[in-house]
């Protein structure tokens, strides 16, 4: 047994007749098979005593070459190194989407760190979109199994791989550029820029991909220390210079109320069951693993309310029901039970919802009821919670029937989360003070301020105005003016006193 939670189990040598090298040391590493031949047995006997010690001494083998890492720090790859951290992250969380979107990361940065020479020599038997959907779903993915000896009782293991995902991944491992060679800040930084560029256009991504890009490469890097294939971290504690880019929404894409009517309209004639599931995400801004979560507990109707204007509901947003997939959490389920994001177990948003959202919910109750486990929202004959695919096709043909082409060009709604940019734009359009929108839903006012500059901006002008009529009523502040009002230079406000003398 190596580091706590890596199953390495060895076999006594045995000898092969017939072959030029007929000893050959035999070893498991969390189920795969490992061998090297000898002309020897002293030889043989040699190298299984030291892979034996060091398992003993607790050092990490590679699940690509069977050795101890510390052997190889100089020729073990970059996918080898991106395998090992990924197997240390899978068990330090059982989320299912921090685990996806680990492995997605991972997948960008290993396949931008290919050496361009040996592609030369050995070309990719797929194009890159397929190798990157090999490494996400069979590399990065582990089954967790019981461990007494393992840190938390339990460990991972790599899941076996398609033949023909199993050739990618093999030519991953071939290409990948040493490990040894993430030790310079140049390298790093020239990484960091490659993989963050956008694949659809080629433009640079934003500044939450570029940071959640990094913050993979830091935990791989600092695994690498950790490891030893290198001293430091040459990434740690470096101020970046950033491209150009945005996290602001675009303007655009984001719809306002008479385009969310037509949009809803449609929905009602492709998917009715769905109809109040967008028209909530629109009226309350819940995020859609919220809006999946709920159940009837979790909405307070008007009858039930004293404090609130007649009429309105409250929804208790009391946690999420991410969609992560079968192959990301331990339990194989394709959703999870989840607390709100950002905040503690335990923790609750009230969002009040308007009476039309209320008549929405109504409907729904009573025309298509609850799912099969009791949650609002489903699909299908077996009432199985609404999948993202599901949501997703339904909205594109929704625009597809009612937008204009200039409106689809633009985007308009692309995302069904446009709902949520489209609830946060109504509000602050209405001039609804920013931290009532931040809590309604569940920013931060500096996150809110970011994502929605746009609508901060434009209220601008109706701000000045009401400053103006304010200031105009009450008079100048310091006595000076621009010239033109009733106190400039031809009517001074003080009889007497010669206008140049005036501060």
């Amino acid at each position: 047994m190596a580091e706590r939670g890596q199953d390495i189990q060895f076999w006594e040598i045995r000898k092969r007749k017939g072959r030029r090298k007929p000893y050959e040391v035999r070893w498991i590493i969390e189920k795969a098979e490992k061998s090297k031949s000898f002309l020897t047995k002293e030889l043989a006997r040699e190298h299984f005593n030291a892979l034996r010690d060091a398992a003993k001494e607790g050092e990490r083998f590679s699940p690509v070459s069977g050795e101890p890492l510390c052997w190889q720090r100089r020729t073990d790859t970059t996918y080898a190194l991106a395998l090992s951290w990924a197997a240390k992250e899978w068990r330090a969380t059982d989320s299912g989407l921090s685990r996806k979107r680990n492995a997605g990361q991972l997948a960008r940065l290993v396949t931008e760190f290919l050496d361009d020479a040996k592609i030369r020599r050995d070309r990719a038997p797929a194009p890159l979109a397929r190798v990157r959907s090999a490494l996400i779903r069979h590399a990065f993915t582990f089954d967790v199994v019981a461990d007494a000896s393992a840190s938390g009782g339990h460990a991972v293991r790599a899941r076996p791989a398609p033949e023909a995902d199993r050739a990618l991944l093999d030519w991953v491992e071939r290409v990948s550029r040493p490990a040894a060679d993430l030790a310079e800040l140049a390298t790093l930084t020239a990484l960091l820029d490659r993989s963050t560029v956008r694949l659809r256009d080629g433009k640079a991504g934003s500044k939450a991909t570029r940071r959640l890009r990094r913050c993979a490469l830091q935990g791989m890097l600092d695994h690498a220390v950790t490891l030893k294939f290198f001293t430091v971290n040459a990434l740690a504690g470096v101020r970046l210079k950033r491209r150009r880019s945005s996290d602001a929404v675009a303007p655009r894409t984001v719809p306002d109320y008479e385009q969310v009517r037509r949009l809803l309209g449609a929905v009602a004639r492709v998917r009715g069951e769905l109809e109040a599931f967008f028209a909530l995400a629109y009226l309350s801004g819940a995020r859609m693993g919220e809006l999946r979560a709920l159940r009837p507990d979790d909405v307070l109707w008007p009858d039930d309310l004293t404090d609130v204007t007649p009429g309105w509901g409250m929804l208790v947003l009391a946690g999420s029901s991410p969609e992560a997939g079968r192959c990301w959490t331990d339990d194989g389920q394709r959703y999870e039970d989840r607390e709100l994001k950002s905040r503690a177990v335990g923790d609750i948003r009230m969002v009040p919802i308007p009476p039309d959202a209320v008549a929405a919910l109504r409907r729904h109750l009573s025309v298509h009821g609850c799912g099969a486990d009791g949650r609002l929202f489903w699909t299908g004959a077996d009432r199985e919670p609404v999948s993202g695919w599901i949501y997703r096709s339904v909205w594109q043909r929704a625009r597809r029937a009612v937008l204009t082409p200039a409106e689809l060009g633009h985007g308009l709604a692309r995302r069904v989360y446009d709902l949520r940019h489209g609830n946060a734009s109504l509000l602050l359009g209405l001039g609804i003070a920013p931290t009532e929108v931040a809590r309604r839903l569940g920013h931060t006012v500096e996150v809110l301020m970011t994502t929605y500059a746009h609508w901060f901006r434009s209220m601008e002008d109706e701000s000045n105005k009401l400053l103006g009529a304010f200031l105009a009523e009450r008079g100048p502040l310091t006595g000076q003016t621009d010239g033109t009002g009733p106190d400039s230079e031809q009517n001074p406000s003080s009889p007497g006193v010669p206008p140049e003398d005036h501060e």
